[in-house]
């Protein structure tokens, strides 16, 4: 294990612990891995949801 580990606390609404606590049941896991994993993915450029689809609206009509 890693000694760089830090606890934080996030506030979230309840339909996105909701999500997450789906999604770490799915996969095996605890809903702050799935966070790390979406911090990740978002680091990396992933799918941002809502505001990468309105920056690539912004893009094109330009």
């Amino acid at each position: 294990m890693s000694q760089h580990k830090k606890k934080i606390t996030i506030r979230v609404t309840a339909q996105t612990a909701y999500h997450l606590e789906q999604m770490a049941q799915a996969a095996g896991a605890a809903p702050g891995r799935i966070v790390d994993s979406l911090v990740t993915a978002a680091r990396k450029g992933g799918s941002h949801g809502r505001n990468r689809q309105s920056e690539t609206k912004k893009g094109e009509a330009e």
